[in-house]
């Protein structure tokens, strides 16, 4: 009976990665200079996708692999290489 009250998690593995996301990242701002910040998500399959895209790109910046630019408005910046 305990058993049956106890609450059960489901792990579940997601085909995205940190890595593989780092990797398009990468990639993205080696075929275009300024990549608007709706452009980076244009690919994302779904609300984990980004959220695995999002976090990627908050570790390149941290590690300054990637440079933010900031423009006027709501959602209005372009990520790039560091110079």
């Amino acid at each position: 009976e305990e058993k049956q009250k106890r609450p059960t998690h489901k792990v579940i593995r997601y085909a995205y990665t940190m890595d593989g996301q780092k990797s398009y990242l990468r990639d993205l701002v080696e075929q275009e200079q300024n990549v608007p910040f709706q452009h980076i998500f244009a690919i994302c399959e779904n609300r984990i996708h980004a959220i695995f895209t999002f976090l990627a790109m908050l570790e390149m910046l941290q590690q300054r692999l990637l440079t933010i630019q900031t423009g006027l408005g709501v959602n209005n910046f372009w990520i790039s290489k560091p110079a």
